[in-house]
């Protein structure tokens, strides 16, 4: 099934960013003035678009395979992104041990996708290396994952625009699409995100699934 669903998602990929690229390609070596660098950056921009919104429509239909989480699994994950992301002193981690009593749909390596964007998000806007938690946890049939930093914060007048494709207040640091396949990972279980920030004092993201009945 994943062999198939790659196959048809880099097919799916190579025709939709063919004519676009092309076109960046041709506008390239035809530049000389600025109205041209003009087209080339609007081109570059289209083609890029089209690849996130290529990959996001993958990743919410792909067939990813529920496993059962232990507690060791999730212990794993965070301290493979701890390292991967250099934040082993910065982060606090909890992981509810009453976890394994439950049944999951989420897939390991879709968890590892959401745990990674969430904690590199919390790394970036903690400039001086302020502590970063990381909570698991199950409460009245709902499993729960926050994540909380006391970084920069986000503006609230960008807040509406956080899980648009292509929206990031990093600059050129970001190419705002971590936050989109986040939620299209995190919708595709049923599952809801939420970002509570304020500038100056940090951000807190809350994902939350049903537990499997």
């Amino acid at each position: 099934m994943y062999d198939l669903a790659h196959k048809s998602f880099l097919k799916k990929l190579v025709h939709d960013l063919n004519s676009p690229l092309t076109a960046l390609e041709i506008a390239l070596v035809k530049m000389t003035n600025r109205q041209q660098f003009q087209e080339a950056l609007r081109l570059a921009t289209a083609a890029n678009r089209q690849i996130q919104k290529t990959l996001l429509s993958f990743l919410a239909k792909s067939d990813s395979k529920p496993e059962g989480l232990l507690v060791s699994d999730i212990k794993e994950i965070i301290s493979d992104i701890a390292l991967t992301l250099g934040i082993e002193g910065q982060l606090l981690a909890s992981i509810d041990p009453v976890i394994e009593a439950h049944a999951f749909r989420q897939s390991k390596g879709d968890l590892h996708r959401i745990l990674l964007n969430l904690l590199k998000n919390a790394k970036d806007a903690s400039f001086h290396g302020e502590p970063i938690k990381c909570q698991i946890s199950i409460s009245n049939g709902v499993f729960e994952i926050q994540v909380v930093d006391s970084g920069c914060g986000i503006n609230l007048n960008n807040l509406p625009f956080i899980f648009d494709s292509g929206f990031t207040t990093k600059g050129g640091l970001g190419a705002g699409i971590g936050l989109s396949i986040t939620k299209t990972l995190v919708e595709k279980y049923g599952g809801k995100i939420q970002i509570c920030s304020q500038v100056g004092y940090g951000t807190s993201a809350k994902v939350t699934w049903c537990l499997t009945p």
